[in-house]
């Protein structure tokens, strides 16, 4: 245990950290003595990308009239591929994946005043009553072939919430850049990964199918071919993005819960990371905040009580499956 602390403190002095993360790592050594190494390296580490950029954005706290969530999406390839028109910031996250993100900047609260549009199964997670409504109708258009919600069907829903909910703030979260990829890259893809069921290329049988990450990481497919992949996917949310702001008025910033890793590894002592969840990392937390041109029009927001859903959530199990079909088990 100690070996593993010497390590920690020598890592944190040769990233250049100042004495007070090495206080803090010695504190929190002291408060958890009992737990294995890898919980404090873990937790350390944590307190270092803390104190670097910060305890991140709740961003129900800021000023929009329509948050637009792009699951995923790093900051970075935003940055690249974005020609929508508008000034573009960042922001760190609350979580490095959607659980996190939709707890830490929901979980306890009433946002009343609030319609949220998902296509992210994890709403669940969150009380019918967190929102004045959610909208989960794209959830039931789950694409089987595709193994996701395609991102016309969440605009769809999100135009109609709009004409419905004239005096709310919306919240659209669609699923894309999240794998499974679509696009050009991500069909050939699937010629050579099944991405739910049996690999035609003698990978063992799962039930949630092969994720893309899984692929890269055995060797089946090189990383930049899942890059090119995950890039597409964003052009093609970036494309249904645009279609929902040239009807949707107020002011629209949009965002992401989270990025995605692609092998990098922003930490000494550990391997490389890819998909998204467990530590925090610049690719994971750091994550576009595009504030978009046209805000002359902006909505008188009304809180008022919680609108039982019309839309009748799914049932547990095809939840289950279409979760574990995201890579969540």
């Amino acid at each position: 245990m100690r070996d593993e602390l010497r390590k920690l403190s020598n890592s944190i002095r040769d990233e250049g950290i100042t004495k007070t993360a090495g206080l803090a790592a010695r504190q929190l050594h002291q408060d958890i003595k009992n737990r294995s190494s890898s919980t404090i390296r873990r937790l350390v580490q944590e307190t270092v990308f803390r104190y670097n950029y910060g305890v991140g954005t709740e961003v129900i706290k800021e000023d929009w009239d329509n948050l637009i969530i792009l699951d995923a999406c790093r900051y970075d390839d935003f940055k690249e591929f974005c020609r929508l028109e508008g000034k573009l910031e960042s922001r760190i996250s609350l979580g490095t994946d959607s659980p996190q993100f939709l707890l830490r900047n929901f979980g306890g609260r009433k946002i009343h005043d609030t319609v949220y549009i998902t296509a992210n199964p994890h709403y669940k997670k969150l009380p019918e009553e967190t929102f004045h409504a959610i909208v989960d109708e794209p959830i039931s258009n789950w694409d089987t072939k595709l193994q996701c919600v395609k991102p016309s069907d969440v605009t769809e829903a999100a135009l109609r919430a709009y004409r419905e909910y004239p005096n709310k703030r919306l919240i659209i979260h669609y699923m894309q850049p999240h794998d499974p990829p679509l696009g050009e890259t991500g069909e050939e893809l699937r010629e050579i990964i099944d991405f739910k069921g049996p690999s035609p290329i003698g990978m063992k049988n799962d039930k949630s199918g092969m994720r893309i990450m899984n692929a890269v990481k055995s060797g089946l497919i090189p990383v930049e071919d899942a890059r090119e992949a995950y890039r597409e996917t964003l052009l093609i949310a970036l494309d249904e993005v645009q279609t929902l702001l040239d009807d949707v008025g107020g002011k629209s910033i949009i965002t992401s819960d989270h990025g995605e890793m692609f092998g990098e590894k922003p930490y000494p002592l550990i391997s490389q990371m890819y998909e998204h969840g467990g530590l925090p990392a610049k690719e994971l937390n750091k994550v576009p905040w595009f504030i978009t041109d046209g805000h002359s029009d902006r909505r008188t927001i009304v809180s008022e009580p919680p609108k039982k859903a019309q839309i009748t959530r799914d049932d547990d199990k095809n939840i289950t499956d279409q979760l574990e079909a995201l890579g969540y088990k």
